[in-house]
């Protein structure tokens, strides 16, 4: 199986870093650390433009911002699934279609 993530993926990823390192909750060095580590995983990068009609037809007729909506349009077009620990989003679109491509961290 392949782990395929929506460019946004990395800017989500830096922008965590960031702020543990401002809080306090993450020094520099190991910040540099996962920086490294993430960036060498076997994923494939999806560009938006790819999954941006998908993702402005979930995110305009679903309660999910566009970011969440980018995940779940990468599971749909490659018929996997979009692993979440947001409960937001799990009620936002459990009992539509898009339910199948979603699996809630507590359901692992």
């Amino acid at each position: 199986d392949n782990f395929v993530v929506p460019d946004l993926f990395l800017i989500e990823i830096d922008n965590i870093l960031s702020k543990k390192v401002r809080k306090r909750e993450l020094d520099i060095p190991g910040a540099e650390e996962i920086f490294s580590i993430i960036r060498n995983l076997p994923f494939i990068t999806i560009p938006y433009e790819k999954l941006s009609k998908e993702v402005l037809f979930i995110s305009t007729r679903f309660p999910v911002t566009q970011y969440d909506a980018c995940y779940l349009a990468l599971a749909v077009e490659y018929d996997g699934r979009f692993y979440t620990a947001d409960k937001r989003f799990l009620r936002g679109i459990e009992n539509t279609a898009y339910s199948e491509f979603v699996i809630g961290l507590d359901e692992v």
